[in-house]
C-alpha cells in the first residue's frame, strides 16, 4: 500500500560526483569551428549562425541557471547581492556576488584554472622552456599535436545573399552602425537588450531622442532628489600624498531626509514595524530582542494598570503562583497582540542558595534584596497586567557612599560555568531607561501618531582603485523597523555619505550627530500626506573588529585590553572566564574616561588609558543616548571567517605531501552545492581566499577531511606534537582533528541561523563552549585569539538583538561593490560627490517607481510606476528595483494557492530523458492524489505531461515576497504527516492540464529514508536514498511553505574511488550548511 506524503519543500542540489576543475568553454563550440573549414559540406550561413546561437544560449543558460535559479533567491540569506548588475560595466560584473571581495582593498585577482588544483597538469609530460626564446615558448618533444582553428571568417560559399550597399557584410546601414557602436563601446548583452526594448516599444519616438547628453543631467535635477550637503573637514596628511591639502570638502545626506524618503515610499512604509517589543518563541527581528523592548526610544515606554502608570525599570510587587514577590519591570512586551509585563525576579536573603548565608548578610536580611540575572531561566517571568499589585521603592546602590533606609540592592545572583555566584550590582548593564529619555510631543502635536525609528549605522573603509591605494569610508544606514526579509536586500541599505581619503570619521559624522539629537527629542514630519511625530534613536553600530573598537573608544585588539565588550587580557580564551564580572559597562567606562581626562600630564594620561584599554578621547557617539558596549555588537561575519582561516592554515600546514595529494583529490571531486562558485585551491592559493570562501569551505571541510585524512597524511613532527599535547594515539589524533572541524562548522551554522528558538540558543551556547575548548586544546595559536574570544559575547548579542545575523555585516560589505564598480565611470576628480550624485539619482528613480510621494507636490507619478511594468527587461536585475521575472520563452502555469504567484517553468526536457514512467498506474495514482490535496477530485482525462528543468515562483511569507527557485536534483524538505520533516530529491518538474483546461505544476521526487543513525565522527544523520514506489512521489508545487536549503553528501566507503559507488545509497545530511551571504 502506497503512503501519501504531503509537504513543505526547501530546495538544494544533490550531485553524485562533481569535478570543478579543467572546464573549457571552447570545447562547446569545437564542432562549429571544424564545420567552418569543411569544403564538402554545404551549410547555409543562417543555419550556422542559429547553431552557434543555440550553443551559446545553451552554455549561458547552463551558467546563468546556476546563478538565476539557485543563487538569486530572496529566501537565501543576503542573496539580493546576486541580483545587482552594473549596466555600464556588465561584462566585468558577471561573476557571482558571493565572489565579491569583502576586504577593504579589494585587490582580488581572478585566478586561472591552475587556481583550482590544475597546477600539476604538465607533470606527466616532458615539457621544458626554450632558453633561446627567453622562456616565452613551451616546447614539447612530441610535435604530433593537432592544431585547430577556433575562430575565422566564414567562406564565401557559406555567406547568405544580402543586397544593399553594405553587402555582403551587413543587411543595411542600421545594422552596420549598431555593430560598430557595440564594438567601440564594448556594449554588454544586457545593455543591448535594454536598448532594443526601448527602440521597439510602440511609444518610442525618434524625434524625442535627446541629442545632447547634458540635457539628461539637467533633467536629473527635476527628480525628487535628496539634497546633498557639503562641509569642510580636516585631512590627515600622514595618510595622503604629499600634494594633499590640509582640508577637503566632504559630501553627505541628512538622516532626516533619508527617513522622510523611506516613510514616504508606500512599498517600504506599509511593511515597517512600529510598536512594542514582541516576546516570540522564534526570534528573528530586532523587535524580538531585549534592546527594542526595554528602550523607550523604540518600544513601549509605559502602561496604565488600575489608573496608575507603570514604566520599565520600576520596582513592583506582583503575584506569582499565589505568592507576593518583589520584581523589577524590564519591559512591556506584546504577546499575541496583548501587552504584558516582563519582570526581573528579585530574591530575599532566605531565598539565596545556602552557601551565601552568612552573619554579615543576615544583619541586613530585612532590608537587602538581590537581583537575579535576567538572562537565567530563573531570572525573569512574563506576568499579566492583573498580576501587578503595586509599585514599591527599592534603591540600587551602585555607590558605596549612598545611605538608604528603604529596601536596597547591592548584589546580583548569577551563574558561571554552572555554579551560583554573586557580583556587585555595578557589574551589570544599566537599564536602557536610565540613560535614554523620551520627550513628549509639544501640546499642539499630542494627538499625532508617534513613529519610533531604530537606526543601524555601519562604517567601513573600502578601496576605490585596484592598483592605487585610495580608500573611502562608506557610512550606511538601515532601519531596524524593516523585517529581515527587507533588510537583506541591497536596495534597503541607505547611504549617508563617504568619508574622504585621509578624512576623520569624527569630523564627517558631526551633522549626523546633530540631526540625531533632534530626532531623539522628536520632530514633526509629513508621512504619506499626514503629519506624524518622528522619534529616532541609535539602535546599534556595526563594523569590523578594529573599527568597531574605534567607534566605542576602545583600543584595538593588539592592546593589553583590546576587546570592546570586556576587560579580558592574556587569558582571553580561558574556558573558566567569568565574562559578567569583567565586562565593560557604560557607567564604569565613563568613570575611567574621567580619570583619563583629569590626569595632570600627557604621560600619566596615556598610562591610565593603556591600563583601561581605552583611547584618550571620547567616542563621537557618546553624544547620543546609547550604551556604548551593549550597542556595538561583535560581527559574526568577520569572527567566523577569521577563525576558519586560522584553522584552515593550521590544518594545511600539518599535511604531509601524501596528505596534500589526498586532500586535493577529495577537494576536487567533492559534491559542492551547485550554486557555489569555484573555490580557490586551499593548498596553493590559501591567501587569496575571500571571507565568503572561508565560510563556505568551513561547511564542507569536515567531510573532505573525513574522506582524505589518515595517519600518513600528517607530518611526523606535527603528529608527535599533537600526541604530546592531547595524549592520544595516532588514530585518535586524526579523529580529533575531524571532530574539531565538525564542532567549528556546527558552531558557524548555529551562529548564522536566521531565526532562533530557546533550544537553538541553548545549543548555540553549548557549541560555542565546545568550540573554545577543542580549539585551545589542539592548537596553541588559538590561545588568546581575538576572533575566538569574541565568541564569548555572542550569547549576550543574541538576547539583545534577537539574532546574530541582524547585526552581521556580510550584506553591508556587498554595498561597497556598487560604488567600486561606478568609480571607473567617473572622472576620478571628486569621487565622493560623483558617487553620491549617482546614488541619489537611483534612489529618486526607485522612489517614483515605487509610487513614492514627491514632497514638492505631495503626489506620486502613475506614469513612472507604469514605466517599470512596461519595460520589464530594462528594470530587471537592477538592485534598486524589486526583482521581476518575465521572458517570452518562459511558460506560466496556474497556482492553486493564493500565496503563490508568477509560477514559471523553464527549459523543456523530453520525458524520455527523465527516466520517469508517466503511463504507469503508480504515476496516475500519485497525480490524482496530488490534485486531491488542493481540492480537485475529478477523474483525470488528460495524460500528457510536459517536463522542465527549472521552476520559479513568488511566495508571500510573513508580509514579505520571496523569490523561490527549484531545479532537477534539488534536495527538498517535505513536512509529512506522522513522519515530521522528510527529505527528497526532485527528479522531475512538470505541468499537467486538468479537466477544466488549466495547467498546474507538480514535482516528482525520490525519498531519503532516515535510518535513525548518526555518523560517528561528524555526528550528521545518515539517510538511504530510495528509488522505489513505497511512498507517494508526486506533489503540487504549491505545497511549499518556505524555502530553506539543505545539502546531502555521499557517505563514501572503500569502494568509492574516483567516483562514488552508486550501489552505496547512504548519504549524510550536511548539518553544517547555511547561507552566509
Amino acid at each position: 500500500m502506497r503512503k501519501s506524503r504531503l509537504s513543505l519543500t526547501k530546495p538544494f542540489s544533490l550531485r553524485e560526483s562533481t569535478n570543478f576543475s579543467g572546464r573549457n568553454i571552447l570545447q562547446r563550440h569545437r564542432h562549429i569551428g571544424s564545420s567552418l573549414n569543411t569544403d564538402n559540406k554545404e551549410i547555409n550561413e543562417t543555419e550556422l549562425q542559429d547553431e552557434m546561437e543555440v550553443e551559446s544560449d545553451n552554455y549561458h543558460n547552463e551558467k546563468n541557471n546556476d546563478d538565476d535559479i539557485s543563487i538569486r533567491e530572496n529566501n537565501d540569506y543576503y542573496s539580493e547581492a546576486d541580483n545587482y548588475i552594473s549596466e555600464e560595466n556588465n561584462d566585468n560584473y558577471g561573476k557571482e556576488a558571493d565572489d565579491y571581495d569583502e576586504e577593504a582593498d579589494d585587490n582580488h585577482i581572478e585566478d586561472d584554472d591552475d587556481n583550482y588544483g590544475e597546477e600539476d597538469d604538465y607533470n606527466d609530460e616532458n615539457v621544458y622552456y626554450d632558453d633561446d626564446d627567453n622562456g616565452d615558448n613551451i616546447i614539447d618533444d612530441n610535435d604530433n599535436y593537432e592544431e585547430k582553428i577556433v575562430d575565422s571568417s566564414i567562406d564565401s560559399d557559406h555567406m547568405s545573399n544580402i543586397n544593399g550597399s553594405f553587402a555582403p557584410y551587413f543587411e543595411n546601414l542600421t545594422s552596420a552602425l549598431l555593430f560598430c557602436w557595440v564594438q567601440k563601446h564594448n556594449i554588454s548583452t544586457n545593455a543591448y537588450n535594454d536598448l532594443v526594448e526601448i527602440l521597439q516599444h510602440q511609444k518610442f519616438e525618434v524625434k524625442d531622442v535627446v541629442k545632447n547628453i547634458r540635457r539628461f543631467r539637467q533633467w536629473r535635477n527635476r527628480l525628487p532628489l535628496m539634497p546633498i550637503r557639503t562641509r569642510s573637514i580636516k585631512i590627515n596628511l600622514k595618510k595622503t600624498p604629499s600634494t594633499s591639502k590640509g582640508t577637503k570638502l566632504c559630501y553627505y545626506l541628512s538622516i532626516r531626509d533619508i527617513i522622510q524618503n523611506i516613510l514616504n515610499n508606500p512599498l517600504l512604509y506599509d511593511k515597517l514595524y512600529f510598536g512594542p517589543g514582541i516576546e516570540a518563541e522564534e526570534k528573528k527581528e530586532y523587535w524580538h530582542g531585549d534592546l527594542w523592548a526595554e528602550s523607550p526610544l523604540f518600544g513601549q515606554e509605559k502602561i496604565t494598570i488600575n489608573r496608575e502608570i507603570y514604566y520599565p525599570n520600576e520596582f513592583i510587587i506582583y503575584k506569582e503562583n499565589g505568592k507576593r514577590r518583589f520584581g523589577r519591570i524590564r519591559s512591556i512586551v506584546s504577546i499575541n497582540d496583548e501587552l504584558q509585563i516582563k519582570i526581573q525576579r528579585i530574591c530575599t536573603y532566605y531565598e539565596l542558595p545556602n552557601n551565601f548565608h552568612s552573619n554579615v548578610r543576615s544583619i541586613t536580611s530585612e532590608s537587602q534584596l538581590w537581583l537575579i540575572d535576567q538572562h537565567l531561566e530563573e531570572g525573569s517571568i512574563i506576568a499579566n497586567t492583573y498580576e501587578i499589585i503595586k509599585k514599591v521603592d527599592i534603591t540600587i546602590v551602585r555607590d558605596s557612599t549612598i545611605i538608604t533606609n528603604s529596601l536596597f540592592i547591592k548584589e546580583i545572583l548569577y551563574k558561571n560555568n554552572g555554579h551560583w555566584k554573586l557580583r556587585d550590582v555595578t557589574l551589570d548593564y544599566m537599564h536602557l531607561c536610565e540613560y535614554s529619555t523620551l520627550s513628549s510631543p509639544p501640546s499642539p502635536y499630542n494627538n499625532l501618531r508617534i513613529l519610533k525609528i531604530f537606526i543601524d549605522i555601519y562604517y567601513d573603509d573600502f578601496g576605490t582603485y585596484r592598483n592605487t591605494y585610495h580608500s573611502l569610508g562608506g557610512v550606511y544606514i538601515q532601519l531596524g523597523n524593516m523585517p529581515f526579509e527587507m533588510r537583506k536586500h541591497l536596495r534597503n541599505h541607505f547611504v549617508l555619505g563617504f568619508v574622504p581619503f585621509g578624512g576623520c570619521f569624527k569630523d564627517f559624522i558631526h551633522p549626523f550627530i546633530k540631526d540625531m539629537k533632534q530626532l531623539e527629542k522628536g520632530i514633526l514630519m509629513n508621512v504619506q500626506g499626514r503629519d506624524c511625530w518622528i522619534i529616532a534613536g541609535l539602535g546599534c553600530i556595526t563594523a569590523d573588529l578594529p573599527q568597531g573598537n574605534d567607534l566605542t573608544g576602545v583600543k584595538r585588539h593588539n592592546a593589553i585590553r583590546g576587546c570592546r565588550t570586556c576587560l579580558a587580557k592574556e587569558n582571553a580564551t580561558d574556558i573558566t572566564l567569568d565574562i559578567a564580572s569583567i565586562s565593560r559597562y557604560h557607567h564604569i567606562t565613563n568613570i575611567q574616561f574621567k580619570n583619563i581626562f583629569t590626569a595632570l600630564t600627557l604621560e600619566e594620561r596615556n598610562n591610565i588609558a593603556k591600563e583601561y584599554g581605552l583611547q584618550t578621547s571620547l567616542p563621537i557617539f557618546d553624544q547620543l543616548q546609547w550604551e556604548r558596549h551593549l550597542q556595538s555588537p561583535q560581527d559574526i561575519y568577520h569572527i567566523i571567517a577569521g577563525k576558519t582561516l586560522k584553522l584552515l592554515k593550521l590544518t594545511i600546514t600539518m599535511l604531509s605531501p601524501e596528505g596534500e595529494r589526498n586532500f586535493i583529490r577529495e577537494w576536487k571531486s567533492f559534491e559542492y552545492p551547485k550554486q557555489w562558485s569555484k573555490l580557490p585551491n586551499p593548498i596553493s592559493h590559501l591567501e587569496s581566499f575571500m571571507m565568503s570562501d572561508r565560510i563556505r569551505l568551513g561547511m564542507v571541510m569536515p567531510f573532505i577531511l573525513n574522506r582524505s585524512l589518515t595517519i600518513n597524511c600528517l607530518k611526523q613532527q606535527e603528529m608527535d606534537k599533537l600526541q604530546r599535547r592531547i595524549k592520544l594515539n595516532r588514530n585518535q589524533v586524526i579523529n580529533a582533528i575531524i571532530k574539531c572541524w565538525a564542532i567549528v562548522a556546527k558552531c558557524s551554522q548555529l551562529t548564522f541561523k536566521i531565526s532562533l528558538t530557546i533550544d537553538d540558543r541553548i545549543e548555540l551556547e553549548r557549541y560555542l563552549k565546545k568550540e573554545r575548548e577543542v580549539l585551545v586544546e589542539l592548537f596553541d595559536d588559538f590561545v588568546g585569539l581575538p576572533n575566538l574570544h569574541a565568541s564569548y559575547h555572542l550569547s549576550r548579542h543574541v538576547r539583545t538583538f534577537g539574532t546574530l545575523v541582524n547585526t552581521a555585516v556580510g550584506m553591508k560589505e556587498m554595498v561597497h561593490r556598487i560604488f567600486k564598480n561606478k568609480v571607473p565611470h567617473t572622472n576620478c576628480k571628486n569621487i565622493e560627490f560623483d558617487l553620491l550624485k549617482y546614488y541619489t539619482t537611483l534612489q529618486a528613480i526607485r522612489h517614483l517607481s515605487d509610487g513614492g510621494i514627491d514632497p514638492r507636490n505631495l503626489q506620486h507619478s502613475v506614469e513612472f510606476t507604469n514605466l517599470f511594468q512596461d519595460f520589464s527587461h530594462l528594470f530587471k536585475d537592477w538592485f534598486i528595483m524589486e526583482s521581476s521575472e518575465t521572458d517570452n520563452k518562459e511558460f506560466k502555469v496556474c497556482s492553486p494557492s493564493s500565496y503563490f504567484r508568477n509560477i514559471i517553468l523553464r527549459k523543456p526536457v523530453s520525458v524520455r530523458n527523465t527516466n520517469i514512467g508517466i503511463d504507469t498506474v503508480s504515476f496516475r495514482t500519485d497525480l490524482a492524489l496530488a490534485y486531491e490535496s488542493f481540492g480537485y477530485n475529478s477523474s483525470l482525462i488528460n495524460k500528457t505531461c510536459n517536463f522542465y528543468e527549472y521552476a520559479s515562483y513568488i511566495q508571500d511569507m510573513h508580509n514579505a515576497e520571496v523569490q523561490c527557485h527549484l531545479s532537477i536534483d534539488d534536495v527538498v524538505t517535505i513536512q509529512v504527516a506522522d513522519y515530521g520533516e522528510s527529505y527528497a530529491v526532485i527528479k522531475g518538474i512538470f505541468k499537467h492540464k486538468s479537466n477544466d483546461g488549466y495547467l498546474y505544476p507538480f514535482i516528482y521526487v525520490d525519498w531519503f529514508e532516515d535510518i535513525c543513525k548518526n555518523h560517528d565522527k561528524l555526528e550528521c544523520p545518515i539517510f538511504v536514498l530510495r528509488h522505489d514506489d513505497t511512498y507517494c512521489k508526486i506533489f503540487p508545487l504549491t505545497v511549499i511553505e518556505k524555502v530553506q536549503k539543505v545539502h546531502f553528501v555521499h557517505d563514501c566507503n572503500s569502494r568509492c574511488k574516483d567516483n562514488h559507488n552508486l550501489e552505496n545509497k547512504h548519504y549524510l545530511r550536511n548539518d553544517f550548511f547555511f547561507k552566509a551571504i
